[in-house]
């Protein structure tokens, strides 16, 4: 395990490395939080913690939550000097308890997406805040979503009418990731495809709730070589230059992801 400046917490020891949509969203995130006071924050879905380790460095009090043992086991190694607490299970204390919550990446794994929400609503204090991310269109969906046990890609309407239903006001969305996301999408279609056919040979019956409780933390098996090079000093440069790309893009459509901050009423 290794704390690098430029990606954050790598531990391919434990399966976790960070992946370029990964570094696209971490940028941002760190970025809309940056004049954030700084509060006790819950991450729900939280996979492996990588974030939350860097939101920890920043002053965040936080408690990461993942319904998953195998990303719970893996976060609670990750954070065990962090003094981070990583639990599989909510608390009955936690009611209007948290000053922000970040969910990545886990709103189209559920079925109830508006039920899930204003469960969490619940968890926040008035005038806490949320940071949400989601996959995008619908016409994006391919063997990726069917890898990671997801029900549905979002349009920007329907997260908009998502987040109003549920009592919260939206304080900034964006659409980010073009253009290295939308580069890299054929190119990890097939990836996902030819991981998906040799699973299914071994595992025919595999569970979209099993696939879901695996899908953030098996990031050394779905990046394979590419790490390698993303790793190295090239590889380095030509990422922190489609990190300052995206910024340039964020209010069109053309990622393939969005990222929405909002407050609790």
């Amino acid at each position: 395990m290794r704390l690098d400046p430029a990606y954050g917490i790598e531990a391919p020891e434990l399966g976790w490395v960070p992946a370029p949509r990964y570094l696209l969203r971490r940028s941002r995130v760190l970025k809309l939080l940056r004049d954030v006071p700084r509060g006790r924050i819950l991450e729900v879905g939280c996979g492996a913690g990588a974030l939350l380790y860097d939101l920890a460095k920043e002053g965040f009090r936080c408690t990461g939550y993942d319904t998953s043992e195998d990303a719970v086991a893996v976060a609670r190694k990750i954070h065990e000097q962090t003094g981070v607490t990583i639990g599989s299970t909510s608390s009955a204390t936690w009611e209007a308890d948290f000053d922000g919550l970040l969910a990545f990446e886990v709103l189209e794994h559920v079925d109830d997406d508006l039920g899930t929400i204003r469960q969490w609503a619940r968890w926040v204090k008035p005038g806490g805040w949320f940071l949400i991310s989601v996959p995008a269109h619908s016409s994006m969906w391919g063997p990726l979503d069917e890898w990671a046990g997801h029900v549905r890609r979002y349009g920007r309407s329907d997260l908009r009418r998502l987040v109003e239903q549920a009592a919260l006001a939206i304080v900034h969305l964006e659409c980010y990731g073009f253009p290295l996301s939308r580069l890299m999408h054929p190119v990890r279609s097939r990836r996902y495809a030819a991981l998906l056919a040799r699973h299914k040979s071994l595992t025919p019956t595999v569970s979209r709730a099993r696939q879901t409780a695996s899908s953030g933390i098996r990031r050394t098996e779905v990046l394979g070589s590419l790490y390698r090079f993303h790793v190295n000093g090239p590889g380095k440069l030509i990422m922190r230059v489609f990190i300052g790309l995206q910024g340039l893009f964020l209010n069109t459509d053309w990622g393939d992801g969005y990222l929405l901050l909002a407050r609790k009423n």
